[in-house]
């Protein structure tokens, strides 16, 4: 009996120890994903801009057609910030290209730059405006983002403000607050909120 009890209590400890070691114990470093380690050329862009602050962004391998290209004249730089904090420039790109309705809503892209030259996406959502949180604690910036969505039963536009975590199981911005609710934007979900405050 006593031999059986000393097992469990082994285990119970090995299981623990393991936990620990897993979270990295206290006070370590979170491990950030990065979105460059995909070696998947199909999800690497070449992003090109002019002096009208429009962009291009296209394949890296050259390959397929361009979904945004100056010619087209819908994809517009909003910033560029250090997103992840690796001292080298991101991208934050309006997209005027889809029409949305009643919505005050803009399509948001966020790319990330890797060693190499070239981009990977980090944020693709509908949102009205985009502030990078630039009191966030190393690693990758939150990001506080406003959406503006119309509401039938009031007959106006209701504005509501989220935070965006970058998530590093999808090396990507995650939904509004976390929540998958929020994820389509305007959602029944979302309308039914209370607003953050009203338009204007």
């Amino acid at each position: 009996m006593r031999v059986f009890a000393t097992s469990i209590a082994l285990l119970i400890w090995g299981c623990a120890s393991s936990a620990q070691s897993d979270r990295g114990g206290e006070g370590a470093p979170v491990h950030q994903a990065s979105p460059c380690a995909d070696h998947n050329p199909q999800l690497r862009v070449k992003i090109e801009t002019n002096a009208e602050k429009m962009a291009s962004i296209c394949r890296a391998d050259g390959k397929g057609d361009c979904l945004y290209t100056f010619s087209y004249g819908k994809t517009f730089v909003y910033g560029q910030p250090d997103l992840n904090g690796d001292g080298r420039t991101d991208y934050l790109i309006k997209d005027f290209s889809g029409s949305y309705g009643m919505n005050e809503i803009v399509h948001f892209l966020g790319y990330a730059s890797c060693t190499d030259g070239m981009y990977v996406k980090v944020l693709d959502d509908f949102l009205s405006d985009v502030h990078v949180n630039d009191a966030s604690q190393g690693g990758w910036r939150d990001l506080e983002v406003n959406r503006a969505c119309f509401d039938e039963k009031i007959g106006d536009v209701v504005r509501r403000s989220y935070s965006l975590q970058f998530d590093s199981i999808k090396a990507a911005y995650g939904a509004p607050n976390g929540d998958r609710r929020l994820a389509r934007y305007c959602s029944a979900h979302e309308v039914a909120l209370p607003p953050s405050s009203a338009k204007p």
